[in-house]
């Protein structure tokens, strides 16, 4: 998929794991579609991607920042 379908998910400088609705926050990111989240998350790559633990209040938050952005 073009970039431009895709969101961005940072791991910030302080550790948390949040929607960037930007672009632009600083921290390790990773690009995904809103149906390749749960996916993401169940084979471990995110946790690859983000070089950090993805937890259960991560996940639901996660899911509904998705919801919230209408993708």
């Amino acid at each position: 998929m073009p970039k431009c379908e895709l969101s961005r998910l940072v791991k910030t400088t302080g550790g948390e794991i949040r929607l960037d609705r930007s672009g632009r926050l600083p921290g390790r990111g990773a690009y995904l579609c809103p149906q390749c989240l749960r996916e993401g998350i169940m084979t471990k790559n995110l946790k690859y991607a983000l070089k950090t633990m993805v937890t259960e209040s991560d996940i639901a938050r996660l899911t509904k920042s998705f919801t919230e952005q209408g993708k």
